[in-house]
């Protein structure tokens, strides 16, 4: 059951006061409309301390509908069945209360003995006040009928009512819950790529300061007796801190604790001259894929190449998983401030089952897919489009500039 909070108490407490006042004020209503000295035949409420009382004790219960839900509809249910019993009360200032905590019940009560036992309460209630009442009524069964549907009608829209806003409740609280496991998630696929993106520049940088050390060793041999060759080795030396120093600093940008206990790869990190091989694994498992090129290739960091590579890496995966059968096109392109690569593919053929244009394609090879390649192309500051295209295919395009892979 959910909890109470303060407001909703205070709020309850003010129409129990409502209800009281509303009800005195009919009481001393019916009594003044009744002709002094008849026998009160349409069963009003004398204005006594006795009629005033009960008045009260059926309606107070309300003020603690929302924290004891059962017990109050309970309460106030044994007080107007009682009363159905005498016919010196009108009983409709004693019937609201009833609707408000039956009400209540089906909005807040989800154990369902409750909710049964609730259902039987009003129910026995119902069946007794309309079965009295013909005593009262005699034979005008037309004014019977009428007084008693209407109130099996009224306990059925309260009830009707309170369940529909329960359930409605109830699917927002699944949607919020839904939404923050998929923020949590989100949250997790981020910080897990930004590690695996650490550990492969850190692979980039130890290459380049181990070549620096070869370097160095070879031009401080070669110095007196070959000054050229020294000076070139001091020119490699020059060009692989440079890119060190590059990719040192997105390290640095995206470094987070490694906590999935794996262990560093010894193979070198693929680039974008790899792409082939992806090609070839993409057509021996049964994809048609092409690539071209657009532009002169032009010299670019091993971290755009990494970048660029896992690009293309994730999308094949997600076409073969998410569109089997469709053709694939991938297109690299060397403009004149950034490299673009795009990768396409066709509706899903007839042996894939998931939605039209690989909507679906939030998971990938790592288990990230989008996430993952958002992140990889922001820390070079580039940017990534993925999205359906008209004919029901999907496509994935990530842009790298150049003045930041290659400061």
């Amino acid at each position: 059951m959910p909890s109470i909070t303060t407001r909703e108490q205070l709020g309850d407490l003010a129409l129990a006061a409502v209800l009281m006042v509303l009800g005195v004020v009919a009481v001393y209503g019916a009594e003044a409309s009744t002709t002094v000295g008849s026998s009160n035949p349409d069963g009003l409420i004398e204005a006594t301390p006795i009629g005033i009382l009960v008045v009260l004790v059926g309606i107070a219960p309300v003020a603690v509908r929302r924290r004891w839900p059962f017990e109050a509809l309970l309460a106030t249910a044994t007080v107007y069945g009682v009363t159905a019993f005498t016919d010196r009360l009108d009983r409709l200032p004693l019937l609201v209360p009833v609707l408000i905590c039956f009400y209540t019940v089906a909005v807040r009560v989800d154990d369902p003995r409750r909710r049964r036992a609730s259902e039987i309460v009003v129910g026995v209630v119902a069946l007794l006040s309309v079965t009295v009442g013909l005593r009262w009524h005699g034979s005008d069964w037309f004014e019977w009928i009428r007084d008693g549907g209407l109130e099996l009608l009224s306990f059925v829209a309260a009830w009707t009512l309170g369940d529909t806003v329960r359930r409605r409740d109830a699917a927002q609280r699944q949607l919020a819950e839904r939404t923050t496991i998929a923020e949590e998630h989100a949250v997790q696929a981020t910080a897990h790529e930004r590690a695996r993106i650490a550990r492969e520049l850190h692979d980039l940088v130890g290459h380049a300061i181990s070549v620096i050390s070869v370097q160095a060793t070879v031009g401080e041999h070669l110095a007196a007796t070959d000054p050229e060759a020294a000076r070139s080795a001091l020119g490699t030396i020059h060009e692989m801190s440079q890119q060190a120093m590059t990719e040192m600093r997105h390290l640095v940008g995206v470094l987070r604790e490694d906590g999935d206990g794996g262990t560093a790869e010894l193979t070198p990190q693929p680039g974008l001259v790899d792409v082939d091989a992806l090609l070839t694994e993409a057509r021996a498992a049964g994809t048609e894929a092409q690539l071209v090129t657009v532009g002169a290739p032009v010299p670019i960091s091993p971290g755009v190449g990494l970048a660029a590579y896992r690009v293309v890496q994730e999308a094949l995966t997600n076409a073969r998983k998410h569109a089997p059968g469709a053709p694939v096109g991938l297109t690299v392109e060397y403009g004149a401030d950034a490299l673009t690569v795009r990768v396409g593919n066709g509706p899903p053929g007839t042996a894939g089952d998931a939605p039209p244009g690989g909507t679906v394609a939030e998971l990938g090879s790592s288990g990230y897919g989008l996430v993952a390649m958002r992140e990889r192309v922001a820390v070079y500051h580039g940017t990534l489009d993925a999205g359906p295209e008209p004919d029901g295919g999907f496509r994935v395009v990530a842009r790298l500039p150049y003045d930041d892979a290659l400061a």
